[in-house]
């Protein structure tokens, strides 16, 4: 893996840790999942707006893009390829009214969870109980 890779893969993997830091002066990650609820409307029904889409979009494409020049062959989530991107962004809006503190943390690490809550993967073969 070359410098390059490994600098944005530090940067993307870094907006996992909590928000709370940037109080102390570390600003790793632009957004907080305070901020992405409020893109979003505060509220789960209604179209959302764009900036709302845009953003977890751009969080999952990013995060993809990522995972494979990492060539990362771990799953986060399991969600299905051709899922619309407003059904991922309702995922999210759901996800950040059921679970208010979340959004004390990056809005990227809050889309990731919520993609992992509602899409998870099932385990892996050496994992599953015997029948």
């Amino acid at each position: 893996m070359n410098w390059l890779s490994r600098i944005v893969a530090i940067a993307v993997l870094g907006t996992a840790a909590p928000v709370q830091a940037q109080e102390r002066g570390d600003s790793r990650a632009y957004f907080t999942g305070e901020q992405l609820w409020e893109f979003c409307g505060r509220s789960v029904s209604g179209l959302p707006p764009d900036v709302c889409t845009g953003y977890v979009v751009g969080v999952l494409d990013s995060a993809s893009y990522v995972f494979s020049m990492l060539e990362f062959t771990g799953r986060l989530s399991c969600r299905p390829s051709g899922i619309p991107t407003s059904e991922v962004t309702d995922v999210v809006r759901l996800y950040l009214q059921q679970h208010p503190s979340s959004r004390s943390y990056s809005a990227a690490s809050v889309i990731m969870r919520a993609m992992s809550a509602s899409y998870p993967c099932p385990p892996p073969p050496s994992q599953r109980a015997a029948p």
